[in-house]
């Protein structure tokens, strides 16, 4: 008679920290991935402001290329440019 009792009985509280280990765990998973998508947009905010910071710094390299280059104004030949950024004016090929 006990056995019929204390088996169901300790079935249903198994059961029932069952739901509740899975309702944690399901809450842990939302809050990190919420973590993670607010990681990602400040990854994303922070590569576009220093895109854009690259995009000016390039747009300034090619305006004070020529002033670098010698020969005439029309005509730009020489590689000075090249000797003061060589690792940038094969990325920027202005």
């Amino acid at each position: 008679m006990l056995i019929l009792f204390v088996f169901p009985v300790l079935a249903v509280l198994a059961t029932l920290w069952g739901v509740y280990y899975s309702r944690q765990q399901l809450k842990e998973a939302k809050r990190i991935r919420e973590e993670n998508h607010k990681l990602f947009d400040d990854q994303r905010r922070e590569d576009n402001a220093w895109s854009g910071k690259c995009a000016r710094a390039s747009q300034a390299l090619c305006a004070l290329a020529p002033r670098f280059i010698q020969g005439s104004a029309g005509q730009p030949s020489g590689y000075a440019l090249s000797i003061l950024f060589p690792t940038l004016v094969s990325v920027l090929e202005c």
